[in-house]
């Protein structure tokens, strides 16, 4: 999946994006099959308080759901 506003890459079980929160589409509908995904970073300090997933501070919605991120302590 990728998503069309920054053109970052994610997995196919992902929504949404968690840089802009905009609707996810597969790389083939855009065009853009040899994009790749960001690599995964190991200090993720927000998460989804919808469905826990752990993202990179710089993200504010989940890729998964589109919710709004928070800081974990």
């Amino acid at each position: 999946m990728i998503c069309p506003t920054c053109r970052r890459g994610y997995a196919s079980d992902a929504s949404f994006c968690p840089e802009d929160a905009d609707e996810l589409m597969p790389y083939g509908l855009f065009g853009a099959a040899s994009a790749t995904r960001p690599p995964l970073r190991l200090d993720a300090n927000k998460i989804c308080p919808e469905c826990g997933v752990r993202h990179q501070a710089a993200h504010l919605f989940c890729g998964h759901d589109g919710s709004e991120l928070v800081v974990v302590n």
